[in-house]
């Protein structure tokens, strides 16, 4: 959290790489349990101001919910 969102792709592409980190980690290594994954993922996806940034590039329909 905290971070900058001055460049939304850039906001975006790194929550993906991160998520994709801990599912590689999970996989490979056992590093996390499996019922912690989907908390983890969450907290990563629900950051302040990323769901700006995706709508900023046009990633989310108009009509998408809003949480």
């Amino acid at each position: 959290m905290g971070r900058s969102m001055k460049n939304p792709i850039w906001a975006i592409c790194e929550r993906v790489v991160e998520v994709q980190a801990i599912l590689e980690d999970h996989l490979e290594t056992g590093k996390y349990r499996r019922d912690e994954l989907p908390r983890l993922i969450s907290e990563i996806l629900g950051e302040e101001g990323l769901r700006e940034a995706m709508d900023a590039v046009g990633y989310l329909r108009p009509d998408a919910p809003r949480h």
